[in-house]
């Protein structure tokens, strides 16, 4: 399971828009291939950042808090943003992080050149 960070990933967008439109934790993780655990776990840590609860049962369903409702269009707008994204056209500078820099100190480096490579 991915650590939390102080941040709303593109999935928890994602998960927070279908829980307005679909009222339903099972039914949004499935749309999303999550387990429901997991897409409660994310809701939660989602509350934790904005600091609402978002949505509260009524009946058998997930109604939006009035937040939550005037965060709709917000994250409505910065997932659309999202969805072009490519690192291929970005010209930031990235940071690679690798938890287990063992496995790939015992193998030879990837060569992307068309030549013979070294190894």
């Amino acid at each position: 399971m991915p650590e939390f960070t102080n941040d709303l990933t593109h999935d928890d967008l994602a998960l927070l828009l279908l829980l307005a439109e679909k009222r339903s934790l099972t039914r949004s993780a499935m749309t999303l291939a999550w387990s429901t655990p997991k897409a409660s776990h994310r809701l939660n840590h989602a509350r934790a950042l904005i600091g609402d609860e978002l949505f509260v049962r009524s009946g058998n369903s997930l109604v939006p808090t009035k937040r939550m409702e005037a965060l709709v269009p917000t994250m409505r707008r910065a997932l659309k943003r999202s969805k072009g994204f490519s690192l291929k056209n970005d010209s930031r500078r990235w940071k690679l992080t690798v938890r287990s820099f063992s496995k790939w100190s015992t193998t030879p480096p990837p060569c992307f050149s068309r030549r013979r490579c070294p190894h």
